[in-house]
């Protein structure tokens, strides 16, 4: 069978948002959120390009998504593994190295949008 009938797609979806409402109590993840509402508002105010706006919401969604990634490995590995460990410590600290580094790919990219966004604008 193609589809698996057990699950629909709206509970699928519904799953999908009960995780969205589960990561978003987390500090980074409301933070990032915050900022991406305010990088949304700024294509808005400085007119970006198409092709602007498909890069903006494609690393909007590279950092929210990995952000939810490491969040959910760090729900797993305190399941598994709650007490202090030296190599689970290790394991945390590079999920965030990788979503740090997301994000600092994407606020360098943001830049650049927007500085040359601002730029024709006040040309």
């Amino acid at each position: 069978m193609l589809f698996n009938s057990k699950h629909s797609l709206v509970s699928s979806f519904k799953s999908g948002f009960r995780g969205f409402k589960h990561v978003i109590r987390e500090r980074n993840f409301f933070l990032q959120s915050c900022l991406a509402v305010v990088a949304l508002a700024l294509g808005l105010v400085l007119r970006i390009t198409i092709d602007d706006w498909i890069v903006l919401i494609l690393l909007i969604g590279l950092v929210l998504g990995s952000e939810m990634i490491n969040t959910a490995l760090e729900y797993l590995l305190d399941l598994l593994i709650p007490h202090f460990h030296l190599t689970v410590g290790k394991i945390k600290e590079t999920m965030a190295g990788a979503v740090l580094i997301f994000a600092l790919t994407s606020i360098a990219v943001g830049c650049l949008i927007f500085l040359r966004a601002f730029y024709h604008l006040v040309r």
